[in-house]
Order: structure tokens, then C-alpha cells, then sequence
């Protein structure tokens, strides 16, 4: 492990939420959010598969702008779960919720916090990190 990236990693805040925790902690959070949804085996099996590098953002301060994030919205017209995605550019609060501003193909959108279900791919600062966690 390069110890240079360690350090850097170690020394980012944005990644202290993730020392208190293990690559299994994630896979298991992932499993019981998943396993909640009304969800067939094989739509559990693909959205599982998706979100392979992907950890929950259970507030969103552990949103990292500039992140690949997937999200499942909690309503939805034809009440089928999909699973939807983007680049966080940034977030902000509003007077009733946060407010999460991503692009995609070079258009800009907004999702609410409170509305969806979010996923954030694991970067590789917070993978580094994880690696010596689930090695000591």
C-alpha cells in the first residue's frame, strides 16, 4: 500500500465518516436496504451487481461532490423501482430538504434528499482507507 496515498486519504475530512467502518459494513448496509424494497430476485440480483462499488449515503454530508452517484427514487409514476444515475455537482439546502444538483450528458438536474434513496461510488481515497481498515 502506497503510504503516500494513505496519508493523503487519512488527511482528507471528507473521509472521516469512513473510517468507522469495514468494506463488509457497507456490502452489509447495501444488503438490508436492498432486501426492503419491493424488489424481485432478479431485480435485486441486478441493482446488487450495479451498486458493486457503491456505498449508502445515509446523510448527505457523505455526499463528495464531483462522485458517480445511483439512486432508486421512492416515487414513481408506473411504481417500478429503477435505479438512476449522475455526477454530483453540488448540494445545497433548501427551506424543506437538501437539494442534490447532478449532471448527466451534460445537462444539469436536481433530485430531493429526502425522495430517493442514494448510492455513491466508493473513491479511490475512501477504497485506500478501507483496505487498511479491513486489514488490521
Amino acid at each position: 500500500m502506497d503510504s503516500n496515498k494513505l496519508y493523503e486519504a487519512l488527511g482528507n475530512e471528507k473521509n472521516e465518516y469512513i473510517i468507522n467502518t469495514t468494506t463488509e459494513e457497507i456490502e452489509i448496509e447495501k444488503n438490508n436496504i436492498l432486501e426492503e424494497l419491493p424488489l424481485s430476485e432478479d431485480d435485486y440480483i441486478s441493482f446488487y451487481e450495479k451498486l458493486k462499488d457503491f456505498k449508502y449515503c445515509a446523510s448527505p454530508e457523505h455526499i463528495v461532490h464531483g462522485g458517480i452517484i445511483l439512486w432508486i427514487p421512492l416515487h414513481n409514476e408506473d411504481n417500478k423501482l429503477v435505479l438512476k444515475h449522475g455526477r454530483v455537482a453540488k448540494t445545497y439546502e433548501t427551506q424543506d430538504d437538501i437539494n442534490i444538483l447532478y449532471f448527466v450528458g451534460g445537462r444539469l438536474f436536481t433530485i430531493k434528499y429526502s425522495e430517493v434513496i442514494i448510492f455513491q461510488k466508493i473513491t479511490e481515497q475512501e477504497q485506500t482507507i478501507l483496505q487498511l481498515i479491513d486489514n488490521i
